[in-house]
């Protein structure tokens, strides 16, 4: 098709958002139609052509497809929807579910690494991290473990003490598929620039590992490890929600203690300060219930756990982020659910975890992960969602216009 651009400042910090073909507007005019000028006074920003722009062209064209950006007075129509772009790690990553970063070999930049469930047929999981060679373009791949069967979340954390980054990671199953086959393990750095790699378990005999992550849970000093199931309902006994006691602060010792025995499908669950009496207490979200909910550490020492409902059904279900969008001193949460067409948050209006008001974000359909970020550096917390369904992948980006829920996001 013939485009006719408008004569407008391109932000392209803004314009990066994936572009998508819509179907809202159809031209089915054959010719060229003539319009009044109309006066456009909403230019912000960037190089190029001052405004205001005065007048919009008067050439209309058919198109069947259509590219949008969210960009303060630009429009753009296109035959083809415009595609975001990016460097790629690597092509060898099969059924790669988690990635996480870190300096793993404290040369000042960050790696990345991730745990594979099935790298061949029948084979075996893997661990992997992949150095930055320093310029965020160029990256060396390296084995950490090469037998990790069903392996599905990682994270990087010190567990040891000893002031470099090990590897925790999660497999949601493992060779035997009658049994609890779910585990946790952490793999230690032991020469401190990644070179050599030390596996320890953690824990085992658990229904589906969904999750990994690690915060001192029982205000002790050191990292212990928390995370959740979703199959506990195959088994009789099980916990859904739990936390690993780093007993000795090195990693060598781990206790496992129950959050919650019955919160059946919990799949995401994140230390938080809830209630704002410097104690960490869990927030988590189950897929098949449709709840969320946060459970108090009541005295700070992770044995006592009372749990607070926060909604008995969402279908922002399947990830969750915390942080204080408001900017009120206390945290919010944030969701997005596989079965949704929007991502939304929940205000803690009273600052200690006992009334919560919905709020939507924006739409992002099959929501799969979250991140919570100042992307513009404006000082507001925005919100980074990523969703994928049988068709269509994407990730997308929400401007937080204020931080107060009557302001909104963009």
């Amino acid at each position: 098709m013939s485009r006719t651009p408008i004569r407008a400042p391109f932000d392209l910090q803004s314009a990066v958002r994936s572009a998508v073909p819509v179907a809202v507007l159809i031209l089915n005019m054959t010719g060229v139609a003539t319009a009044d000028p109309q006066i456009q006074t909403d230019w912000s920003g960037g190089p190029g052509e001052p405004g205001p722009v005065l007048e919009w062209s008067d050439r209309f064209d058919n198109a069947t497809q259509m590219s949008w950006r969210s960009v303060a007075g630009q429009l753009v129509l296109s035959s083809v929807p415009a595609a975001p772009s990016g460097d790629s790690v690597t092509d060898s990553a099969p059924l790669c579910r988690s990635v996480a970063s870190g300096d793993l070999d404290g040369d000042g930049d960050e790696d990345l690494m991730t745990a594979l469930p099935l790298t061949s047929f029948p084979g075996t999981g893997k661990v992997r991290w992949y150095e930055n060679m320093g310029d965020g373009e160029t990256w060396t791949e390296h084995e950490v473990d090469d037998d990790f069967y069903g392996g599905d979340a990682i994270t990087a954390a010190d567990l040891d003490g000893d002031e470099d980054l090990d590897i925790v990671a999660s497999a949601f199953y493992d060779r035997d598929p009658n049994g609890r086959n779910g585990r946790y393990v952490w793999y230690e750095n032991a020469d401190g620039g990644a070179g050599t790699w030390l596996k320890h378990p953690i824990a085992g005999n658990l229904w589906g590992t969904q999750m990994v992550a690690t915060s001192d849970i029982d205000g002790d000093g050191d990292l212990d490890v928390y995370g959740s199931s979703t199959l506990t309902y195959i088994g009789n006994t099980n916990d859904d929600v739990y936390w690993f006691e780093n007993v000795d602060g090195e990693g060598g010792s781990w206790i496992q203690h129950a959050i919650d025995e019955d919160f059946p499908d919990a799949i995401e669950a994140v230390a938080t300060d809830v209630d704002g009496d410097g104690y960490l207490d869990i927030v988590c979200v189950a897929y098949g219930t449709h709840d969320l909910a946060w459970w108090e550490n009541q005295d700070g020492s992770g044995m006592t756990w009372v749990k607070h409902l926060i909604t008995d059904f969402t279908l922002l279900d399947n990830a969750i982020a915390v942080e204080d969008l408001d900017d009120d001193g206390d945290v919010d949460i944030v969701g997005a659910g596989q079965n949704a067409v929007v991502t939304g948050w929940y205000e803690n209006a009273d600052g200690q975890g006992g009334t919560w008001d919905a709020h939507t974000i924006g739409a992002i359909s099959a929501g799969t992960d979250l991140a919570i970020a100042d992307l513009d550096g404006d000082g507001l917390l925005d919100v980074l969602a990523a969703g994928t369904d049988l068709y269509n992948s994407s990730v997308a980006w929400f401007r937080n216009l204020g931080g107060l829920p009557g302001q909104g996001f963009s």
